[in-house]
């Protein structure tokens, strides 16, 4: 895999000098309330065991997501099946990294990634019912709900429902070519009227879309409201590295 990119947030394969900081992760209460199934705390060297048994048994590609070099989180693929054309992945993000989108551009990244090196039919992701932002963050990008699994975790007494959402290939696809369009039509619009000033003319492509994409992702034209104001002297076009795409 090679290094991937976009808006600040890499992604790289770990390597043994990450050891030190996903050992540090892997026994926070943070990590494992929302990322694992472990309860209890282990030394360096039985976390290295831990990971390469993991490793063998269904671990698939593991990233570390870095941002202007400082490893903020990661994120990896398991369970893969080739045949059927899934697999599961989850994200961690640690910390005072969380509500700063950078865990979506790590998601669309390695989706990507996936989606494009493996042929994936589609994308499992869970997260406990408690995990509340990071359940709305994965319905807003698209992902559905498969199935509710009651009570599957107990903490202090209580317990909790573990949800199993997915995105599909055909999902992203109609993302690409909304998208596509939307490139389109501005770059129409924009030709179309010259002479308007950079944001009044934003204002009026973001009305046309808005009428023209009719129920598809509404959510995304708040997006291009909010590039608009950023498209000083560049008309249109400022906005089109603002749409989201997986």
């Amino acid at each position: 895999m090679q290094v991937i990119c976009a808006r600040g947030i890499t992604l790289r394969e770990i390597t043994e000098n990450d050891l030190p900081i996903l050992h540090n992760w892997r026994n926070s209460d943070h990590f494992m309330t929302f990322c694992s199934t472990r309860r209890n705390r282990v030394g360096i060297d039985e976390f290295k065991q831990e990971l390469t048994s993991d490793f063998r048994k269904d671990r698939h590609v593991q990233c570390l997501i870095t941002r202007m070099e400082k490893p903020i989180g990661t994120i990896y693929s398991y369970g893969l099946n080739k045949t059927d054309g899934y697999v599961y992945i989850t994200t961690y993000l640690a910390i005072g990294n969380e509500c700063k989108g950078y865990g979506a551009i790590a998601l669309a990244l390695f989706m990507k990634y996936l989606f494009e090196s493996f042929g994936l039919y589609k994308i499992y992701t869970e997260a406990y019912s408690y995990n509340t932002l990071s359940l709305k963050t994965m319905r807003n990008a698209g992902f559905s709900e498969e199935g509710v699994f009651k009570g599957h975790r107990l903490i202090d007494g209580e317990r909790y429902d573990l949800v199993r959402l997915a995105f599909f290939r055909d999902t992203r696809e109609r993302k690409i070519l909304w998208r596509e369009n939307m490139i389109s039509l501005m770059l129409q619009k924009t030709q179309a009227i010259p002479q308007a000033k950079s944001v009044k003319r934003g204002m009026m492509l973001v009305m046309t879309l808005q009428k023209k994409v009719i129920g598809e992702f509404p959510k995304i034209v708040m997006v291009l409201m909010t590039a608009v104001s950023k498209s000083t002297g560049r008309g249109g076009r400022g906005i089109l590295s603002k749409i989201p795409s997986l």
